[in-house]
């Protein structure tokens, strides 16, 4: 099925969670500009693994692509092309200072 725009659902570690619609053809980049970037916190910072769910529209398959942002080469995970129903989830590393 072709779509002129996206849905996806961005999560984890970014400034804006949830559903957002792209452009068909986005890529992980875009997504990620939507939704503000990455996000750091007091006691939490990205921990730099990122997850892509990904349906099957014809079928009952889920395949997932994970990426260490800060390790691979930029190229590897920004220029990734999203599809329609994409979850990404930039995972969070929590610190609790001791007192």
């Amino acid at each position: 099925m072709h779509y002129a725009r996206i849905e996806i659902v961005i999560a984890g570690a970014v400034e804006r969670v949830g559903r957002t619609r792209l452009d068909a053809g986005a890529t992980i980049d875009a997504a990620l500009r939507a939704a503000g970037g990455l996000a750091y916190r007091a006691g939490a910072r990205p921990e730099g693994e990122l997850v892509l769910r990904r349906r099957s529209p014809s079928s009952r398959t889920v395949s997932v692509h994970r990426w260490r942002i800060f390790d691979e080469p930029v190229e590897a995970w920004r220029s990734f092309a999203l599809e329609h129903r994409d979850v990404l989830v930039f995972t969070w590393s929590l610190h609790h200072d001791r007192v």
